[in-house]
């Protein structure tokens, strides 16, 4: 579930310090931003929590989120591999299609710019906090959805810090993320 992860990532990795009035607002104003970056980008590491197994797969990389290209998650270690994820759907950096995912990239990329309509097809969403340490839950109302993921939880200050997926099998994983704010902060707009 590498690719919810990707998207999730850049979706909310855009928010700032927001004064919201409601958990409503709050959602509201970071699809806002998400919206308004033309690009964003940073480093991550991962930890996937695989049942059955004593001990968690981990790696590292970093990501980059392009309104014109889409996203390109590049794992570093502990092998390297590029996953890009455009309208075109999901592609690994030797060209390989992962078959059927189209529809997939289409929801991930609209999950990426904050188009809630799109996002709420697939999940309830649960918001709670304050600008400054929010946390969000998406629960997935698609039986599509539904067979992969049981949960997807985020939470963040300035930007997303942490993302949780569970898996409809058991498995578990761990996202950190570090953006790159004094790149991201020349393209992000002044409010």
């Amino acid at each position: 579930m590498r690719f919810y992860g990707a998207a999730l990532t850049l979706l909310f990795s855009v928010a700032s310090p927001l004064a919201a009035a409601s958990d409503d607002d709050l959602l509201a104003q970071l699809a806002d931003r998400a919206r308004a970056n033309e690009t964003v980008g940073g480093s991550f590491t991962q930890k996937k929590n695989i049942a059955g197994l004593p001990l968690p797969l981990q790696s590292a990389g970093l990501f980059n989120y392009s309104k014109q290209e889409g996203v390109v998650w590049r794992t570093t270690e502990p092998l390297q591999s590029v996953l890009n994820i455009s309208t075109a759907g999901l592609r690994f950096d030797n060209g390989a299609a992962v078959p059927g995912s189209s529809v997939l990239a289409e929801t991930l990329l609209g999950i990426f710019t904050g188009d809630l309509s799109n996002l709420a097809q697939y999940f309830s969403t649960e918001v709670s906090g304050e600008p400054a340490d929010w946390k969000i839950v998406l629960t997935p109302q698609s039986k599509m959805v539904a067979e992969q993921v049981t949960q997807i939880t985020m939470t963040g200050a300035d930007f997303t810090e942490h993302i949780t997926i569970d898996e409809a099998g058991g498995d578990a994983t761990e996202i950190a993320l570090q953006v790159d704010q004094q790149n991201n902060s020349e393209q992000q707009p002044t409010k």
